[in-house]
């Protein structure tokens, strides 16, 4: 998984910034870009056909009264007939009601666009992924578990892709952020092995000298983080029973019952054949 993880990130970035995948993103944006312009065009040549010229500014846009294509100065309004300006004045909020309905669709457009492009990422992540996931299905396809969590870490990989992207792909729903707990942190990716027996002959054998509570049942750590403590998976800590089980545990009895907890957590273990892995706040049931 550690491996994996590194190709992902070296993948990752290289897909998103493929040609294809940049010439496609463009085309999502020049088509929004296109309709958002063609909307406002058609609102103003709808103001230009009733003597109204539509003036876009930084700061928003406007109506204004006009002839022949050339906006009235105020002197020149005035001495319209009171007719004419209560037209052109109705004519005004006509287009104002318009704009205000153009100006609510312009978020939904902004949504679709928002949309479009996740999809693209997807598509283009779940090309890049499935190559490398495929190799480790393969060889552990032997292992259906394993290979149903592969199936798992593969949609999980596709849905945060802009974890491993690191660039303006990334949607504005999960903002970049360093450290432990950004939005979707590749830790999600490891695997906690809590105990490693590989290449061991026969049954463990384990002496704790020193069998508190914590030491025999586990512990889970945290961090410390912008005033917080935070934890994950990656932070639980076996205990002396895990490394003893299917074995042996050598325990000095006298310093077991000095130990707050110690003894009766033990006992409850061996009791429900089950390890807890608790804090002292709620220590072993």
């Amino acid at each position: 998984m550690a491996e994996l993880v590194d190709e992902l990130k070296t993948a990752l970035p290289t897909a998103f910034e493929s040609d294809d995948h940049q010439s496609r993103r463009q085309a999502i944006d020049e088509e929004f870009k296109e309709r958002e312009e063609k909307a406002f065009s058609e609102l103003g040549a709808q103001a230009r056909e009733r003597q109204v010229i539509m003036l876009r500014a930084p700061l928003g846009v406007a109506f204004a009264p006009a002839r022949d294509g050339e906006v009235l100065s105020p002197e020149e309004y005035e001495a319209l007939p009171a007719e004419a300006r209560s037209r052109l004045q109705a004519t005004v909020e006509e287009l104002k009601e318009s704009l205000e309905k153009l100006l609510r669709q312009l978020p939904r457009w902004q949504r679709e666009r928002r949309g479009r492009l996740r999809e693209l990422q997807q598509d283009v992540v779940r090309t890049a992924v499935h190559a490398l996931i495929e190799e480790l299905r393969e060889r552990f396809q032997a292992l259906p578990d394993v290979v149903g969590y592969l199936d798992e870490v593969e949609q999980d990989v596709i849905h945060h892709a802009p974890a491993f992207a690191g660039s303006e792909s990334a949607a504005p729903e999960e903002p970049a952020s360093g450290g432990l707990v950004a939005p979707v942190s590749l830790r999600r990716y490891q695997v906690n092995l809590l105990v490693d027996r590989a290449g061991a002959k026969g049954a463990p054998l384990v002496y704790e000298d020193h069998p508190t509570f914590l030491n025999l049942c586990g512990r889970i750590e945290h961090l410390a983080q912008l005033g917080a403590l935070i934890t994950d998976f990656t932070l639980i800590k076996p205990g002396a029973l895990h490394r003893a089980n299917g074995g042996y545990l050598v325990l000095d009895a006298i310093e077991l019952l000095r130990q707050p907890f110690a003894w009766d957590a033990l006992k409850r273990a061996l009791l429900a054949r089950q390890l807890r892995i608790e804090s002292l706040g709620s220590p072993c049931r």
